[in-house]
């Protein structure tokens, strides 16, 4: 278990004064406001595809960001290979619908210190979500640039 170095004995109402606090929080649902209108345009051309999925956050340039024009969502998850699902393409999208994830988990067992049981919530719970750009590169002589949302296990 890891130590909470910044643990500390001051309130909260000690830290930040109630008009600051409240100015603060005024200027965030007027930030995020603004932004849920400045991705309006995004969600419409995406809403052509028929597709609907959550709109990604920028996350500002770092070494994992791209100026590159992002693959459709619809060809992300529209063109694959998993033969689990079937031959074709597409299958994999017309498929994986029926495949039931619930109550899956991940042990953690073997050479190590403390073995441990994962679910999902338990993994979401380790290490905050981050976004990256990935540029995928098949022998079949296609490419896609696409965003990854999750994190790292190392």
């Amino acid at each position: 278990m890891r130590n909470n170095i910044f643990k500390s004995n001051i309130h909260p109402s000690e830290i930040t004064s109630k008009t600051l606090f409240e100015s603060r929080r005024r200027w965030m649902q007027g930030s995020v406001a603004s932004l849920a209108a400045l991705a309006l345009p995004q969600n419409i051309a995406h809403a052509r595809d028929g597709v609907q999925f959550p709109v990604p956050i920028d996350r500002g340039k770092n070494k994992f960001s791209s100026d590159e024009e992002q693959t459709s969502y619809s060809d992300v998850t529209r063109y694959n290979n998993f033969y689990e699902f079937g031959m074709g393409k597409e299958d994999p999208f017309e498929q994986a619908h029926r495949l039931k994830t619930d109550g899956w988990k991940i042990q953690v067992v073997g050479e190590v210190g403390r073995p441990k049981t994962f679910d999902m919530d338990d993994i979401l719970k380790l290490a905050p979500i981050e976004e990256r750009i990935y540029r995928l590169r098949c022998v079949e002589a296609w490419s896609m640039v696409i965003p990854w949302v999750g994190f790292p296990l190392s």
